[in-house]
């Protein structure tokens, strides 16, 4: 099995899942090529590339195509799942808050979930506002606010490395 990460993030998946089960340093690869921001068309279409910085992760790529009026947010946005912690919500949800300002898009192809029309904007920033403004036991919060998210197995995150800000 090759797996595309490098030695850094490999490190951190033997810390969360033991050394059993993260690739070994002799399969880890590092991709090649890269994409920068900025716009490309392919095959006659437009596609746009954004970096989102510190966010749901480190880095992350959202694409669009302004002739679907599509956006792939991948993992900035759940939809009707729970959400991974995070790395800065503070600065995850100013990004949404930002793509709320954007009526060039009505479709979102989301991390997580069914496609969405901007209505799931208005449901991934009330799931981050609430996860911030919860000090205690974050996992039965969540689950009691939002009863019928699937992906409950991520929440296991929240207590073991993040806890809201």
């Amino acid at each position: 099995m090759q797996v595309y990460i490098d030695n850094g993030s490999l490190a951190a998946l033997v810390g969360f899942l033991g050394e059993a089960e993260a690739p070994s340093v002799e399969n880890a690869r590092v991709p090649e090529g890269s994409i920068s921001a900025g716009e490309e068309v392919i095959d006659g279409v437009t596609f746009t590339y954004e970096i989102q910085l510190n966010a749901e992760a480190t880095e992350q790529l959202v694409m669009g195509i302004p002739e679907a009026r599509a956006l792939v947010v991948q993992d900035l946005i759940y939809n009707s799942n729970h959400f991974f912690p995070g790395l800065d919500r503070d600065n995850w949800i100013a990004a949404l808050e930002a793509l709320q300002a954007r009526t060039e898009y009505d479709t979102f192809l989301v991390g997580h979930g069914l496609p969405a029309s901007r209505g799931v904007l208005d449901s991934a920033l009330s799931y981050l506002h609430f996860v911030q403004a919860t000090a205690d036991d974050i996992i039965a919060a969540v689950q009691t606010q939002y009863p019928n998210y699937t992906g409950t197995g991520i929440l296991g995150f929240w207590n073991q490395f993040f806890q809201p800000s």
